[in-house]
């Protein structure tokens, strides 16, 4: 196991420095995804390895090389998410160290992926995790319309397939924000480690119009359930009322939460992961009785999980919402 994880290492140290040698008149993003090309079978080897081997081994023959170059994923340290990421930080917590923070949080998220990647190979071939699982009173209504709230957490997509695991009704939908040119994004690989099996893929819903709302919501009026992302720029051109408190920052809620939260009937709660142990977490479901619940749990989980937080670029990203909402994919 050491053998083949350094072996990882030692290729994608090849690949980065053939990058870097190349001469190429590219930007860093274009190294950056250069980068994950030449590296990621490696990586996907280790990743075809957590469906047969224990999720410990797994993930640890995949963490060396994650943690080392979360390029792979990513993330680099010139790059957009952990510049902004780290502006936020400073933003929030002024008399902190920003640059210690951006290490350890880059380095938590590369330590989250290693886990999540054995998670989602498990859960592509319909075999559980042991490593990341739903509470044991994790319950959702049978019926009736459902608003499930998240943050983005450095575990995603398993805080919500925990949901649906734990669930005993298959009506979710989940509105996601699509790629965007010359911005890093951790889907980036565990989109392309995967298969994703149809029970996921058919609940997507890509925010590319104004109109995804409307079909949330005709969702929610039809008795259904909605994944929802709070810290998400989805809709800066409607005012939110609520904010989530992150130390000195105050960042608006996604107004879409309050319009749909307004609907009649519909039961709130908010999802969260709970570390177990160094590499093992617990997914919680919280009920919440309104809107101003729902932010103030957010603002709770993330003082207590600064590092686990996988949001801090969108304290800023709020301001670029409408663009970045209409962005496709090059």
């Amino acid at each position: 196991m050491e053998l083949v994880a350094r072996q990882i290492v030692e290729r994608v140290g090849a690949a980065q420095r053939e990058v870097e040698n190349s001469g190429m008149n590219t930007d860093r993003h274009a190294s950056s995804l250069r980068l994950v090309h030449l590296t990621q079978r490696m990586v996907l080897f280790g990743i075809r390895l957590a469906s047969t081997l224990p999720e410990e081994t797994a993930r640890a023959i995949l963490a060396p090389g994650l943690v080392r170059f979360p390029q792979l994923w990513g993330l680099e340290v010139g790059g957009q998410r952990v510049k902004h990421a780290t502006q936020a930080y400073r933003q929030a917590f002024p008399a902190s160290s920003e640059k210690r923070f951006a290490e350890e949080w880059m380095r938590a998220r590369g330590e989250a992926m290693a886990a999540v990647l054995p998670f989602l190979a498990r859960w592509a071939r319909g075999r559980p995790s042991s490593r990341i699982t739903p509470a044991a009173d994790l319950q959702l209504p049978e019926k009736g319309p459902v608003l499930i709230a998240a943050l983005h957490y450095s575990i995603d997509p398993a805080v919500q397939l925990s949901c649906m695991a734990a669930a005993t009704r298959d009506d979710f939908i989940w509105p996601v924000y699509p790629f965007h040119a010359g911005v890093e994004d951790d889907r980036e690989l565990w989109l392309g480690g995967t298969t994703a099996p149809h029970s996921v893929t058919h609940m997507l819903r890509s925010i590319t119009s104004p109109d995804w709302i409307l079909d949330a919501a005709g969702h929610l009026r039809c008795g259904g359930a909605v994944f929802l992302a709070m810290d998400a720029p989805f809709d800066r051109n409607r005012r939110a009322r609520h904010s989530i408190q992150i130390g000195e920052a105050n960042m608006p809620l996604a107004p879409s939460i309050e319009l749909l939260a307004a609907l009649g009937g519909v039961r709130l709660f908010f999802a969260s992961p709970r570390r177990q142990g160094p590499h093992s977490w617990t997914v919680d479901l919280q009920p919440a009785d309104d809107v101003e619940e729902l932010a103030q749990a957010a603002a709770a989980w993330i003082s207590d999980h600064s590092l686990e937080w996988a949001g801090w670029p969108h304290i800023l990203w709020r301001e670029q919402a409408v663009s970045m909402r209409r962005a496709r994919r090059a």
